[in-house]
Formats: structure tokens, C-alpha cells, sequence
């Protein structure tokens, strides 16, 4: 019987790389974490993966966890260790550690049993007969490997001659034996510091044969069982980890009151999040992070996103993609309610920083643009952020209208931010960054993301609005000042 994995990786589909760096998911997650992420899993692992963090609402379960990872990198640090040990009574210590290590794991592993089904799954497969006859063999075996070698921890090695050493059994060290002596004339003796110190390989050898009975007899009771020390848990290490890990990135969007769900697994083509977040947002401790809605379905795949710039359009387009990524690996998403569609793939399209100045760098983008619509089906997501925005705006417009064009012959979900105004009218759905003010003591401005049904929207406007020089702005500020101070 093959053990069940916390996690299992079909590397089937794969998201780039460059993804994680124009999303900033790379800001607030690890390699590790996104070695994971990049992975695009099937509905079974990403129901595998929900059991997971939903039994890890439950704070006992995430410190089991904790335990499972800690004996996983002792185990692997005494596996080093032993890998670069002088033969001799060092690899024998080292063997037992690796050892204990194991049965370590064995025990909190099983104490996974009873939070979800595939962690009793994995705890199962410990706990079957000839698996717990096995540990409790090892568990025997080492008790009575440290029980044969604690004589030799309990003696001090004297110098017999210039050549020689041998054990002296009185058990006490020539520190002690002075200490003794000066407690005796009255001095106060400061506490003794234990430095530990390896013992190179005379000394090592040394003790092997002046203990040879004995390291013999330890060597006997734990060479049954070296198959243990092959095992790799590198798999099992990178899970405990990556769930720990968005754990983690859970709790601290607890402390900023924002929310997190698992979605539900749709069966139809639709992306539904209520009030989702752009997490990402944390890395630069923005602590008021605003959420919006994104909706996409058959009816309406595809959507341009306009607005006065500063008006929060990347920032949405950031929530909608960190969040169905996190989806697509089996993650609860930063979200009030979520329902999402097992997508294939998602990719994305941020411009380079520099401006086109030639047509090669125009060349260049356009190909990559090409690239992903080539590759792309209705089983799929792209995000495009002010793509074709470093041309001039005639030929730029063009290119965004027919990229969006042949998205919508393919049926392909899609979020294409621009400033291109002229897109509005077109026939394309169109979602528009609103200007809002909260009207408290903070007077604060806030950016909705809302549904603009194709109508041409007036930017003059949005940016009257952005720097309160619209009518209603201007009005509440001329009341302020007919008010008597």
C-alpha cells in the first residue's frame, strides 16, 4: 500500500514564473510556497487541500503540524550529520538520533487521526499492523542502543602515558576534582559551562575499541533497521511547510479584519467573489485594504477595466488573479464567499517599465501577447495591466480592441485593464474605478470597481472627482467656508 502525501503535484499544467513576479504574490510568499503554487491541481486535489485547511481552523491541528515538520528537519539534519560521521561509535550515535527522529515523526503523525479524512488517511497508513510492530521494534531497539552506550557517557578519558589513554571510572573530571578542592579551602566556585566539542577521529576511534563490546552490542540492535534512514520525507517537509506558510499569511490578514473562505468548487464556467482582496497589498503595510466583487461567466467572459489612473484598476486586477491562483492550488482565497471554476491555466501580461521607442520593442509585445492567445482556450484566465499602453494611442487602441476581439472568439475568461477610453462602446462589457468619499473624520477616498454596461464614461470627471474639484466637491467646500470660525 502506497502512503498517502499531504500533498500530491501532477506537474501537468504549470504557471509561469514571471506570473508571481507581476502579481507580487512573490512579495508575500516564499519559493517554496510558489514552487507549490505554480502547480495547477485537479478538483480532487483541490478538495484534498480544502480538508486540509479547514482542519487547520482548528489551532491543535496546525501545532500537530508544526511537530510533524520540526521531526521532519530533525531527521533530515541527523541524516547530514550521519552522512559526514567517523566511522565508529559518532555514526552509530547518529544512527539512533536518526532513528528517534523517525519514531518521533511516527508519533505526531498519528496524532493527525480524527481532523479530516486524508490526514486519517495518512495516520491509517502509520497505524497499520506490520507499520506500528515496526516503530514499536525501532522504539525497543534504541532504548536498548543508548542503554549499551551510556557507560561510555559516564566516564572521563585520562591520560595513562605520552601514547595512551584510558577510561577512568571514577566518573568525575579533573575540573570537579579541583572544584572540590577550592570549595573545601572556601572559594566560590563559579557554575561550570559544558562546551561541546565533536571528538575527532583518534579520539573517536578510541573510544570504539576501548568500548567495543559495547558499541558492538549497539551496532547489532540498530542495523536492522537502516532502510529507515533512506527514507525521504523532502515531500512531506515541502507540504507541512507551504500549508503552514499561507497559515501564516491567514493570520496576519486576520489582523487587519480581512476575511478568508474556501471557495465553492463550481461546476459551471463562472469566477463569483464576493468582496475579494488584493492580499498583496500587506507587503507595502497598507492596513485598509478595499474589496470589490469579480464576476465573470459564458455570458460575460471578458471585461475592459477604465478609470483615472490611481484609481485602484491594478489593484483589482492583483485580487482577482492572486485569489484564483490561490484557488487553482487548493487555498482558501481572501474573499467573503467565493465560487470559482477549476481552471486549467491563468496567465498575465504586464508591460516592461521603459516606453516603446522602436518598433522591435513593439514587436516584442505583441508576440508575447500572440503567445498567450495561441495557448489559450475557454479552460483558462488572462490579465492583461495597460497592455499596448507605451505606443501611441491610435495604433495602441487597435491592438487592445483586437486582442480582446480574439479573446472573446475563443470564449476565454479575461481582464484587460487599460486607459484607452475609446473601448467603451464597443460591444465589450466594460467595468469602470469609481472615485468614493467615505465622509468620516478621516475623509478618506475609496475605488469601486463597478459595472459600466458599455457607456462611454467621462474621465474628465473621474479626476474632478479624484482631487474634489467636481460640483459636489466644490460645494460642500464653499459651505465649510461660509460657516463662521
Amino acid at each position: 500500500m502506497d502512503r498517502p502525501g499531504f500533498i500530491t503535484i501532477v506537474k501537468k499544467s504549470e504557471i509561469k514564473d514571471s506570473l508571481f513576479e507581476d502579481l507580487q504574490i512573490s512579495k508575500i510568499l516564499s519559493t517554496d510556497a510558489i514552487n507549490v503554487l505554480k502547480w495547477v491541481c485537479d478538483i480532487g486535489e483541490i478538495k484534498k487541500r480544502h480538508s486540509i485547511f479547514a482542519a487547520m481552523e482548528n489551532e491543535s491541528f496546525c501545532e500537530l503540524l508544526e511537530k510533524c515538520g520540526e521531526a521532519i528537519l530533525d531527521f533530515d539534519k541527523s541524516k547530514e550529520l550521519l552522512n559526514n560521521a567517523i566511522p565508529g561509535i559518532e555514526v552509530i550515535c547518529l544512527t539512533i538520533r536518526v532513528l528517534e527522529a523517525y519514531i518521533n515523526f511516527c508519533k505526531n503523525i498519528t496524532e493527525l487521526k480524527g481532523y479530516c479524512r486524508l490526514t486519517d488517511m495518512i495516520a491509517e497508513f502509520f497505524l497499520l499492523p506490520e507499520n506500528s510492530r515496526l516503530t514499536q521494534e525501532i522504539s525497543c531497539a534504541v532504548v536498548k542502543a543508548r542503554n549499551a552506550l551510556a557507560e561510555i557517557s559516564e566516564f572521563c578519558l585520562t591520560f595513562s602515558d605520552s601514547n595512551w589513554i584510558s577510561p577512568s571510572y571514577s566518573g568525575k573530571s579533573y575540573y570537579e576534582r579541583v572544584a572540590e578542592c577550592a570549595q573545601a579551602m572556601g572559594f566560590d566556585i563559579p557554575s561550570q559551562r559544558t562546551l561541546a566539542v565533536r571528538a575527532d577521529a583518534p579520539v573517536s576511534k578510541a573510544y570504539t575499541q576501548l568500548f567495543s563490546d559495547k558499541v558492538g552490542e549497539a551496532e547489532k540492535l540498530i542495523s536492522p533497521y537502516s532502510d529507515i534512514i533512506r527514507l525521504d520525507f523532502s515531500g512531506d517537509r515541502t507540504a507541512i511547510n507551504f500549508y503552514l506558510e499561507i497559515k501564516e499569511l491567514i493570520r496576519k490578514a486576520e489582523s487587519y479584519n480581512i476575511p478568508h473562505t474556501l471557495p465553492v468548487i463550481s461546476e459551471n464556467r463562472k469566477i463569483r467573489i464576493n468582496n475579494v482582496y488584493d492580499i498583496t497589498l500587506l507587503a507595502k503595510q497598507v492596513s485598509e485594504i478595499v474589496p470589490n466583487d469579480a464576476f465573470f461567466d459564458t455570458e460575460a467572459p471578458f471585461f475592459f477595466l477604465t478609470g483615472a489612473n490611481g484609481g485602484g484598476k491594478t489593484t483589482y486586477l492583483r485580487a482577482v488573479g492572486v485569489n484564483t491562483v490561490l484557488f487553482l492550488a487548493g487555498c482558501p482565497v481572501f474573499a467573503d464567499h467565493a465560487e470559482i471554476y477549476p481552471l486549467r491555466y491563468i496567465d498575465v501580461h504586464f508591460p516592461k517599465d521603459e516606453r516603446f521607442t522602436d518598433t522591435g520593442r513593439l514587436d516584442e509585445e505583441k508576440q508575447r501577447v500572440r503567445d498567450m492567445l495561441d495557448r489559450a482556450d475557454s479552460d483558462g484566465i488572462l490579465l492583461f495591466n495597460e497592455t499596448f499602453s507605451g505606443t501611441d494611442d491610435e495604433l495602441g487602441c487597435a491592438l487592445t480592441l483586437s486582442t480582446a476581439g480574439k479573446m472573446r472568439e475563443k470564449s476565454v475568461f479575461g481582464l484587460y485593464v487599460t486607459h484607452y477610453h475609446e473601448v467603451s462602446g464597443k460591444g465589450f462589457p466594460l467595468l469602470h474605478a469609481e472615485v468614493e468619499d467615505t465622509h468620516d473624520e478621516k475623509n478618506k477616498r475609496i475605488y469601486r470597481i463597478v459595472r459600466a454596461d458599455g457607456r462611454t464614461m467621462s474621465y474628465a470627471k473621474d479626476i474632478l472627482r479624484k482631487y474634489k474639484l467636481d460640483r459636489k466637491s466644490l460645494l460642500e467646500r464653499g459651505r465649510k467656508n461660509d460657516q463662521p470660525s
